[in-house]
């Protein structure tokens, strides 16, 4: 009894795994500690400036997470990130972010791309997509 137990258990407990893999937060939180080496490590990063009080932020989250959860699943050197510009201001200042929400692409560490403003979801793919053919999927 205890065997059958303990398999449902582990069962269980994997599905939770996989529900948690599923459904967990497709952007990595950046901040000072982990920006560069997260830039760096990727071949393409797509980072989204954000704050907590930004209106126009939270109508956008969705759309970054929706191309996020659909390029990740496609490209494994790609990666998304946000950073909260009250809790991480010297990286918005490093790059002169002066509106929000505003989107950074990087190749390979450096910036290549700035999207300042609300954008429809299809300007944005189409950025990724011409970046991705000019370095070269």
């Amino acid at each position: 009894m205890e065997e059958v137990v303990r398999e449902l258990y582990e069962k269980i407990q994997s599905h939770i795994r996989e529900l948690e893999r599923a459904f967990s937060d497709t952007l990595d939180k950046l901040d000072v500690t982990n920006f560069n080496n997260y830039i760096h490590s990727k071949r393409v990063a797509v980072v989204l400036f954000t704050a907590k009080w930004c209106n126009p932020c939270r109508l956008y989250l969705p759309i970054v997470r929706r191309i996020a959860r659909r390029w990740s699943k496609k490209y494994s050197d790609i990666g998304f990130g946000f950073v909260d510009t009250d809790e991480s201001p010297s990286i918005a200042d490093r790059y002169s972010i002066q509106n929000l929400p505003s989107i950074i692409i990087y190749v390979r560490g450096k910036p290549v791309e700035l999207v300042e403003g609300l954008v429809k979801e299809s300007d944005l793919q189409g950025r990724l997509e011409a970046i991705l053919s000019k370095i070269g999927e």
